[in-house]
């Protein structure tokens, strides 16, 4: 059944309005993807307008700062994976040595050979491990693969052929980028949508510098310094 919130023919990322009540939420459609909700929208005294222009950064804000902590969770639970199977690793190989010392002479050439070989499938599958969990293959469609919503940036690993991702500059031929990005903090990398950055709600007028081209705001204004177009 075709969604009535969306342009006929366009993508989800398109609509014309919300189908929220009397009050919008977090599942709000012009909320979710940093729109004010206009005359078309059905919700009253609704607090994601421009009157209300505080209100809205701060709950963006406080979003992004949720986005930002899920991923550092998940990374830590990355970690906490792949140190289980080191740990797996050691054992099934302490295992197979002390199978081997117990093993009369028939079988000293099987185990040996079994033992060669074991270790390097083990070396594969701990490899193929950390390539999903840590580079994690992502599939950036706008971001240009450099902030921490990209697992593999986030892990500092340049994108793979695993990744989906595009219009990449996470890889070495734009490694200066790369590094310049890492070095900074991403709670230092504006994302307004409102077209203001002129107050401390954005993080870089904050620090009293210029938005720069990896920041995601739209029709930046910062008095230090505008976002090269």
């Amino acid at each position: 059944m075709e969604n009535p919130i969306m342009k006929q023919g366009q993508s989800s990322t398109h609509f014309t309005h919300c189908n929220c009540g009397e009050y919008c939420t977090k599942f709000c459609v012009c909320v979710a993807y940093d729109k004010f909700c206009g005359e078309s929208c059905p919700c009253k005294d609704c607090w994601n307008t421009p009157r209300n222009i505080v209100e809205v950064l701060r709950r963006r804000i406080e979003t992004q700062n949720m986005i930002h902590q899920s991923l550092e969770r998940k990374c830590a639970e990355f970690a906490v994976e792949i140190a289980s199977s080191n740990e797996d690793n050691k054992k099934t190989e302490s295992d197979a040595l002390v199978s081997e010392d117990s093993s009369d002479d028939n079988n000293n050439t099987a185990s040996s050979n079994s033992l060669f070989e074991s270790p390097t499938k083990r070396a594969k599958t701990s490899a193929s491990s950390i390539g999903v969990l840590v580079q994690c293959g992502c599939d950036c469609k706008e971001n240009h693969c450099l902030g921490f919503w990209c697992t593999c940036f986030r892990t500092k690993e340049f994108c793979s052929k695993k990744c989906t991702c595009r219009e990449c500059c996470n890889n070495e031929k734009h490694k200066e980028k790369v590094m310049m990005s890492r070095a900074i903090k991403q709670e230092e990398i504006c994302s307004c949508k409102t077209g203001l950055c002129t107050t401390d709600l954005c993080y870089c007028h904050a620090y009293k510098r210029g938005c720069w081209e990896d920041c995601d705001c739209e029709g930046c204004s910062n008095i230090y310094g505008s976002k090269p177009k």
